[in-house]
This record gives C-alpha cells, structure tokens and sequence, in this order.
C-alpha cells in the first residue's frame, strides 16, 4: 500500500506539471469500500508532503468516502446485525455465525494474509443460510445484483467509448484486475483506522456516508467502528443531534440521510442503499458530493428535530431543561424519564415502621 501510494503521488506531481491551470481548482478524492483503506493513506502521505515540501502542494481539498473497509476484523464481525434486524438470521444461526467469527479472529492474529480467506467463510454461511441474500445489501438477492453492467455498457460498449478513452488516457477498462488485486492483498485485513484519526485530528474535511442496508460495511458496523476503535472523536459526537439531511430532487424536498458533524468530519447514514451507494441512491450521493465539493461539508437547512423533540417531550415538563444542541431532557433534582416527569425517591433511608 506505501508504494501504491507513492506512485499515486508521482501520478498527481506528473499530471499536474502538464496541467498547472487545474491547481487553483483543489482536489477531493472520492471512493467507497477498499477505497476507504488507501485513500486515507493517501492523503495522509500528500498532507505530510505539504509539510515540509514549499516548493509543489498537493491541492488537496476533501475526502468523500462510502462503506469504507478500514477495519476488517470488526467489520467481518459484525455483519450480522442488520440481517438479525431484518430477522433473515434467527437466533441459532447467529450461534453458528459465531464459529467462523471465531476463526477469522484467530486467523488474523497469526497470519493476516490468510485471514481474509478466513473471514469470507462467515460471508460464506450468512450467503447459504439466507437462501443467497446480497451481503452487500440486505434487501435484494446476490443473482438481483449487476451494477457492473451499467459501467460496462458505458465503457466497453458506448458509441463514443474512444473519447472516453481519451479523456482519461487509457487504452483498456478493466473492472476487476488481478494484479492490482493481488498487490493489495497482504493489506486485505490490516487495520487502517489510524489514517481517519489522523484526518480527524488534523480538521481535514471529510465525508463518510454508511448504507443503510450494507450487511458488511455500512451505517451500523460503521458507528460500532466510530465508536469502539476511533480515538479523536470526543464522546459528544455520539450526543449530540442527529440532523437529517434534505435535497431537492425535481423542485421537491427529499431525504437523504441522517448526519453527525465534528469539526470538519462528517458522518452520513444513507437511506434506501446498500454498498454501492451511489447506484442505489445516485440522487442523494450527488446532492452530498455537490454539497462537499462547494462547501466542504453538508449544506442543509430545517435539518434540526431539537424543536420538534422538545415539544414531543413536553418541554421536560417545567423539571428540566431541553438541550439545545440534543433535544435531551436534562432533568432537575430526582426529576427522571425522557421527559423528566416522575419522581425519584430514595426508599433506603425510610424509617422502619
């Protein structure tokens, strides 16, 4: 992966000598799944370069990311919870699922290039047990599932597939090489959560967007992620308001997810898409990347509840006051509940009749 890296650096550094007047623009790196694994890395490596390097900047802007990879032991252990949600996994499967859970773990802990191998197996079972539910997304089957030939039709088969060509210097398209493939597989299941701490510490604008029904990589393995292995987010990003982000798609409002904001991280749960989340909701995905590419972060107005929960709370009841940055209920004296509207006693020291 450092030499991938460094070879995209030379890429960037080659590309823009010949392209100078696209400087001033800035550069944002967007991708989903593994990308989520090296793009960080990379602009891990082109930020230290700015550092100490005056004499070329690499302009880059932002990282806009879905159902990134950067974990892989908690992620592979942890795909279960959206099928258990869905009740495609009953209880005893889950027993069972537990077994290979167990052998990707042991796996990983003495030989991480057979680790991956490994851990497919629990993909392996939840495939069979589910009657081939799509592991990459919970409400479709794996035959429903042919992204690749939208792409494939736009880049094999298009009329104007030479200019396409063209455009981006490159004489074949191949979706899935096996040499890049197996260059990057001794990093498969390395742990590469420190290069997003490493964004975060540093308030480099960032963009990670988890689908909804992704079993392997989407919004709950990734707020389990934020959660347990992440170290620069402050507890009061899991507190604070979850605001719901709206776009307008044909002059109406619609929804396009729920989001979460540190400084300049931002982190989006999107509705109604699994792994490939541009392909499921292309609509949202392209209102948040236009949003990011001009602001660098979500751009959103009437996108609070606080009001709307304050008031289904009843204001707390006249026992509290209501967070304006959660709408929480923060209760005075034994006040207690949601909406601070029952008492509290302490029946330890009660007389004794």
């Amino acid at each position: 992966m450092t030499s991938a890296s460094e070879e995209f650096r030379e890429f960037l550094y080659k590309f823009y000598v010949m392209y100078s007047d696209l400087m001033p623009h800035g550069l944002y790196l967007a991708g989903e799944s593994y990308a989520g694994k090296y793009l960080p890395l990379y602009i891990h490596d082109m930020l230290e370069h700015n550092k100490v390097n005056k004499d070329f900047q690499f302009p880059i802007k932002g990282l806009f990311i879905g159902d990134p990879f950067p974990s892989p032991l908690l992620q592979r252990t942890s795909m279960h919870y959206v099928a258990q949600g869905l009740n495609i996994l009953s209880d005893y499967q889950l027993d069972q699922l537990s077994v290979f859970y167990q052998t990707c773990e042991a796996t990983i802990s003495f030989n991480v290039t057979m680790a991956a191998d490994a851990c497919d197996e629990a993909i392996n079972y939840f495939e069979l047990v589910s009657g081939k539910v799509f592991s990459y997304d919970a409400r479709i089957f794996t035959d429903d599932y042919e992204p690749y030939q939208y792409w494939s039709d736009f880049l094999v088969n298009a009329n104007n597939v030479s200019a396409v060509y063209s455009a981006l210097h490159a004489t074949k398209f191949d979706p899935h090489s096996k040499n890049v493939s197996e260059q990057f597989k001794p990093d498969f299941m390395l742990d590469y959560s420190k290069y997003y701490d490493y964004l975060i510490f540093n308030r480099f604008p960032t963009l990670l967007i988890g689908g909804e029904y992704d079993n392997r990589d989407g919004a709950k393995g990734l707020q389990l992620w934020m959660k347990t292995v992440l170290t620069k987010l402050r507890p009061s990003f899991f507190e604070r308001e979850q605001l719901i982000y709206h776009f307008i798609n044909n002059g109406e409002t619609k929804v396009g997810g729920y989001y979460k904001q540190q400084d300049r991280f931002t982190y989006l749960t999107l509705p109604k898409s699994g792994h490939m989340f541009t392909y499921f909701n292309y609509n949202a995905t392209a209102a948040q990347l236009a949003d990011f590419t001009m602001y660098q972060s979500l751009n959103c107005t009437d996108c609070s509840t606080v009001d709307k929960k304050c008031e289904a709370m009843n204001n707390c009841n006249g026992n509290g006051i209501c967070a304006r940055a959660s709408g929480v209920c923060q209760c005075s004296g034994s006040w207690k509940g949601a909406d601070c509207s029952y008492l509290a006693f302490d029946v330890t020291n009660e007389p004794k009749k």
